[in-house]
């Protein structure tokens, strides 16, 4: 069970430094009087959305990018040796995976809610990444790591 609540409670730190961070809320304290103090937290809802839209804006282009990649890698496989064939076509099936997760995710993001940014967010970034590399590796005709 620590196992499992150890991730966790870093992840909910995580979150809760990235966004503190990047303005997505504020922390006050005024003294009520009697020894107590009164804590607010402020969130900004407009500084979240627009982490958010920026994300969405600069994922979408490389998608896009990614997806006419892997249309020209298809062409290029048809000419490729008879015996090769298959660990090309496994790379594409991988890489058409990858790319339609990563889709469904940016979109995913754009229509969530702040909670589903904050958990979400950085790991789709990652995906993106990843992705990107997939890809740079195929074009370079580096071999898949096992």
């Amino acid at each position: 069970m620590r196992h499992l609540i150890t991730p966790l409670v870093v992840l909910a730190v995580g979150v809760a430094v990235v966004g503190y961070v990047r303005g997505w809320y504020t922390f006050s304290s005024v003294l009520a009087g009697d020894s107590k103090t009164r804590m607010t937290v402020v969130v900004d809802q407009k500084k979240w959305q627009q982490d958010r839209d920026a994300f969405v804006r600069r994922a979408t282009p490389i998608i896009g990018q990614l997806e006419k990649k892997l249309n020209d890698l298809v062409a290029q496989s048809k000419q490729a040796d008879p015996a090769a064939q298959p660990a090309i076509n496994q790379e594409i099936q991988n890489l058409t995976q990858k790319h339609e997760e990563l889709k469904n995710d940016v979109k995913n993001l754009e229509n969530g809610t702040q909670d589903h940014w904050e958990a979400n967010g950085s790991q789709v970034s990652q995906k993106l990444d990843n992705l990107k590399t997939g890809f740079q590796r195929v074009f370079s005709g580096t071999p898949a790591a096992n």
